[in-house]
């Protein structure tokens, strides 16, 4: 009976946490048509997803010290495995503080974090594998490019509350009438930025070679990271949308963070070279050291780095198949969020309030999504999760989003 109790509490729970799903929210032509209130509840309105484009969680087993010291031996599966690529990692966490809307008007103030690092170099894995070739220099650059940043997004958006009727404006074109003469609503978004912090670390090389009478190693790297005597500065962006309303279903259109960017002034940096030199020729020498040099310089600071974020593009069509079954399919593409890339789904209503949603995508690789949603006459709640590559065990990442929010 307690089993039973449990898992009906857990179905009871899952249905509750469901979304009047709405994949085209950002949009700001979707307000257009709203008469009431909307408040999204703080702490309840997050996305997090965490991907990478190598390994699977079943491939987590590699890195598993205890089966090492039980007297595990790494095959060549493995060894492949790692070698495949190199290895990437990105994630993003965004958080709704505020967000509240008054018919055709809405207000929205979040935080969002990403992260885009190169975890390690595929060629410097062969060389721990497989060893390396003599009189070969090896050029690796393990690292570089990898980014980490936050900022604040405050959004005003405006819905024009009158539908377009673009054969108005434009007449008559034969081949166009029926389209033309679709109600349009359109958008403005006025956008906000305050930069919080950045980690990049900008430059990063290293050499290795072995000849037949030495040995040399030599690397150097430079890091920007944002400290205390670090400056941020508000920069602004804008967004429009378009959404037309078909007999069955609705095409969207939306353009946001246009001139976006993140302005930081007076980074700390740090530079860092060292170069190690073994001449063979001298071991049998008792006098003889090779050559270990290295330097830091951790005084260094940037006065201004600007990280440029490029438009948010979204397209979407809702189409509805029979009943209550819509078939959707969308392109989208955001600086600082995932999931990316092309997806196509169906989506159901039940009782007029529960949704469930299911979906495949394609960015880098596939993943799917599944959503579900609750939407009353004063209140909705939307959950959603991710899998990346796969399911289960064959999932090289995850992704999570929940959405509350009351109306009157």
């Amino acid at each position: 009976m307690f089993k039973f109790f449990c898992l009906m509490l857990i179905i009871s729970f899952w249905i509750t946490l469901c979304p009047a799903l709405d994949n085209f929210s950002e949009n700001p032509a979707s307000i257009a048509q709203r008469t009431y209130w909307e408040i999204f509840i703080p702490g309840f309105n997050f996305n997090l997803d965490l991907d990478n484009n190598l390994l699977q969680l079943d491939d987590l087993r590699i890195f598993d010290k205890e089966r090492y010291q039980n007297g595990y031996m790494m095959t060549e599966d493995d060894k492949k495995t790692l070698t495949a690529d190199d290895f990437r990692l990105k994630s993003n966490f965004g958080m709704t503080f505020l967000s509240i809307g008054y018919r055709n008007f809405h207000f929205t103030f979040a935080s969002h974090n990403f992260a885009e690092t190169k975890a390690f170099d595929k060629e410097y894995l062969k060389l721990v594998f497989y060893g390396n070739e003599v009189d070969e220099v090896y050029d690796l650059n393990a690292a570089e490019g990898s980014i980490a940043y936050s900022f604040l997004k405050s959004s005003i958006s405006y819905g024009y509350n009158r539908p377009l009727i673009l054969a108005d404006y434009l007449g008559s074109v034969t081949w166009l009438d029926d389209f033309l003469t679709l109600p349009l609503t359109v958008g403005v978004k006025l956008n906000f930025y305050t930069p919080l912090y950045l980690a990049e670390l900008a430059e990063s090389s290293q050499k290795f070679g072995s000849m037949t009478d030495s040995l040399f190693y030599s690397y150097h790297s430079l890091v920007y990271y944002s400290d205390e005597d670090s400056r941020s500065v508000l920069t602004a962006g804008l967004g429009w949308g378009l959404r037309w309303q078909l007999p069955a279903g609705q095409i969207d259109f939306s353009l946001d963070d246009i001139f976006a960017g993140l302005n930081f002034r007076n980074l700390a940096a740090g530079e860092y070279d060292g170069i190690y030199v073994d001449s063979l020729l001298f071991f049998h020498n008792d006098d003889y050291d090779p050559l270990n040099e290295s330097s830091e310089n951790d005084s260094l600071r940037q006065s201004r780095r600007r990280i440029s974020l490029h438009p948010s593009l979204l397209l979407g069509f809702e189409h509805r198949l029979f009943r209550d079954f819509n078939l959707f399919a969308m392109y989208r593409n955001c600086a600082f969020d995932y999931p990316r890339g092309l997806a196509l789904g169906i989506n159901t209503t039940l009782y007029n309030i529960l949704s469930l949603q299911a979906a495949i995508g394609k960015s880098e690789s596939y993943y799917f999504q599944f959503k579900t949603g609750l939407d009353t006459h004063h209140f909705g709640l939307t959950t959603g999760v991710t899998s990346y590559h796969g399911f289960f065990r064959y999932a090289r990442g995850l992704g999570c989003e929940l959405s509350a929010f009351v109306k009157f």
